[in-house]
């Protein structure tokens, strides 16, 4: 990704690739991303979303459920990441730069996921009521 990472990113990218091992998938979505935010509340995206009321564990469970569903398997060869998480993180980076920063950071991530309404991700996200709007609320205006 281009841009300047923040060193909270870099952590949960790392925790993506953990759990991308842990459950067992040939490639790293956005599923992933959404998943290590949820293991790291410290990040901001994860302290929005534990003060939104959402069911942090039905939300893993479900986001786990559709990676546990494709057959992508890990086989220890290098793991790759899916068409939706390239192309939400470069579309973090426009974020980051609508938003005046100097630095990609979690929550562009997050915005850049949830800008693409096609992506499965985002349908998870939003049967929970995690939408942009509201997302752009809770990260920029709390």
């Amino acid at each position: 990704m281009e841009g300047k990472q923040s060193p909270q990113l870099r952590d949960i990218f790392r925790q993506m690739y953990a759990d991308a091992i842990r459950l067992q998938s040939a490639k790293i979505g956005s599923e992933h991303f959404v998943l290590a935010v949820l293991a790291r509340p410290e990040a901001n995206p994860g302290r929005a979303i534990l003060r939104s009321g959402t069911r942090t564990s039905s939300l893993k469970n479900a986001l786990e459920d559709s990676v546990r569903g494709t057959a992508n398997h890990y086989d220890g060869d290098a793991i790759v990441a899916t068409d939706d998480a390239e192309l939400a993180m470069k579309a973090a980076k426009h974020e980051a730069d609508l938003l005046k920063s100097s630095e990609i950071d979690p929550n562009h991530v997050l915005l850049a996921i949830l800008s693409d309404t096609d992506a499965p991700c985002t349908s998870i996200l939003g049967s929970y009521n995690i939408t942009y709007d509201w997302a752009k609320r809770a990260l920029f205006e709390a």
